[in-house]
Parts: C-alpha cells; sequence; structure tokens
C-alpha cells in the first residue's frame, strides 16, 4: 500500500488531485500520447499493488 503512494507522489503532490487529473486524461487522450504514457504507468502501479 505504502508503494502506492510513493509512486503517486513522485507525479503530483497530492493523490487526490492526481486520481482526478489521470481521470480527465484517461477521458481526453485516447491516443498514445506522452501524457496517456504517464497516466498509463501510473494506473499500472496501482493495478500490480491490488
Amino acid at each position: 500500500m505504502k508503494q502506492i503512494f510513493r509512486g503517486a507522489l513522485k507525479f503530483a503532490p497530492s493523490l487526490s488531485d492526481k486520481m482526478v487529473e489521470t481521470g480527465r486524461m484517461m477521458r481526453s487522450h485516447k491516443n498514445g500520447t506522452e501524457a496517456n504514457a504517464r497516466t498509463r504507468r501510473l494506473k499500472n502501479m496501482f493495478t500490480e499493488e491490488h
């Protein structure tokens, strides 16, 4: 569980803010953009832990 937060905090100071931003990115970027790649990397971190 701690790994999730440590990884997420690398991207943004607030985890909840990052979750909102991630959701917005995933909706707006359907293509393989740099933002989407970063989002996918973050999402993978979450799914690996659960």
